[in-house]
């Protein structure tokens, strides 16, 4: 087995066993204190300053881990790395945030559900009713598998053919750029629009893999698959960003419900009312596209081994 392919392996492995690590060991947690100091002490022009900060966050993190995995070889550099690599995705992490809001729910607890989902989507969620509540969530677990999972492993992928430093330093620039765009992005367009239009960049493509892979993943596991391309091909640019609709689009449509942000757009149609089995199908339908993409991966390092 090559170092490429031992790295990613052991990398999920790592994810689906332990999860996250404490958050002083998590490079996200670090890309985060950098950004908020950078944001909170803005100098000169804001145009040269949002391209200050970009270039700071994702080059330090990036370059630095091309220097320390560049060093080591062998066994050291695989445990490292696949470490590295971790951090950059978070797999398990999704359906723990996502299972006790449907616990909450099923309880009846709507109240303790809004302030849940409230953490992991970026909306007022003090007067959603259960359906929204539910919306949100699987809206989240259809975004969070593109900029969470996907699009740090397709850039494993893409550069892996220049070796490990390059591929894991690859995964880190996205993780990087997509921390940044959370943090400031549009949120804060002054110095965070150079983050938000490289993340869009940057998402585009792997947003459009995952709508694929949802599709055959329902194909595989008995769902609408053909409401999923449906859906996908009529509702996939209905939201604001270039990438999200994409994929939370094939998802509406696997599950045969209408996925809503009030105010702002409408995916899918109403075959089923939501409910909280659906977030649980929608979590069915990431782990087998994560599965089958980890293993795609998996199946091109060989043949780039075995064709070099």
């Amino acid at each position: 087995m090559n170092e490429l392919l031992a790295i990613l392996l052991i990398a999920v492995i790592v994810d689906r066993i332990f999860g996250e690590p404490p958050p002083i060991l998590h490079s996200t947690v670090w890309m985060g204190k950098i950004i908020d100091f950078l944001k909170n002490n803005t100098i000169g022009n804001k145009r040269i300053y949002s391209l200050f900060v970009f270039l700071s966050v994702t080059l330090l993190f990036s370059c630095g881990t091309f220097l320390v995995i560049k060093m080591l070889t062998g066994i050291p550099q695989i445990i490292l790395g696949s470490l590295i690599l971790k951090m950059q995705f978070s797999w398990k992490a999704m359906r723990l945030h996502s299972i006790p809001i449907v616990e909450l729910i099923e309880k009846g607890d709507i109240i303790n559900a809004r302030e849940k989902v409230a953490m992991i989507v970026g909306r007022k969620t003090k007067s959603l009713d259960e359906e929204h509540v539910l919306s949100a969530t699987v809206e989240s677990i259809g975004e969070s598998c593109v900029d969470g999972i996907i699009s740090p492993l397709f850039y494993y992928a893409l550069f892996s053919p220049l070796g490990p430093a390059f591929a894991i330093s690859a995964a880190v620039f996205y993780r990087s750029t997509n921390t940044l765009d959370s943090m400031i992005g549009y949120r804060n367009i002054e110095i965070g629009l150079i983050a938000a239009k490289m993340d869009d960049v940057l998402n585009y493509i792997p947003a459009r893999l995952t709508a694929v892979m949802f599709i055959v993943s329902s194909f595989m596991i008995k769902m609408r698959w053909k409401n999923s391309i449906k859906v996908y091909f009529r509702d996939r640019n209905k939201t604001p960003s270039p990438n999200s609709g994409q994929a939370m689009s094939a998802l509406a449509g696997a599950l045969g419900v209408r996925l809503e942000k009030i105010g702002f757009y409408q995916i899918g149609e109403r075959i089923e009312t939501l409910k909280p089995h659906d977030v649980l199908k929608a979590l069915n339908v990431v782990d087998v596209s994560v599965s089958l993409f980890v293993g795609l991966i998996a199946g091109v390092i060989q043949l780039v081994e075995y064709i070099g």
